[in-house]
């Protein structure tokens, strides 16, 4: 006898919310003179639509706070945002 088949599992957010395109918010320069290897960064803001819903529901900002480069055990950077 065989197992029963599951059905696929599905995110909350893969059957009602929708993401829109990122657009570019600002320019948040947090340069200093005691760190000249920092640069300005870029924020985003990307709007969250639920099914059946004509207005967003929330807006996210995605910048290098929410979402802050990652690094390797050695302290290299792999992966940033695009600046």
């Amino acid at each position: 006898r065989s197992p029963p088949q599951k059905a696929p599992l599905k995110t909350m957010t893969e059957e009602r919310h929708t993401f829109s395109d990122p657009r570019s918010k600002s320019f948040d320069n947090t340069s200093s003179s005691n760190n000249p290897s920092s640069s300005p960064s870029c924020c985003w803001d990307v709007d969250i639509y639920r099914n059946g819903v004509p207005d967003p529901i929330d807006t996210i900002e995605i910048s290098d706070e929410t979402l802050p480069p990652r690094t390797n055990k050695k302290g290299k950077v792999l992966w940033r945002l695009p600046s």
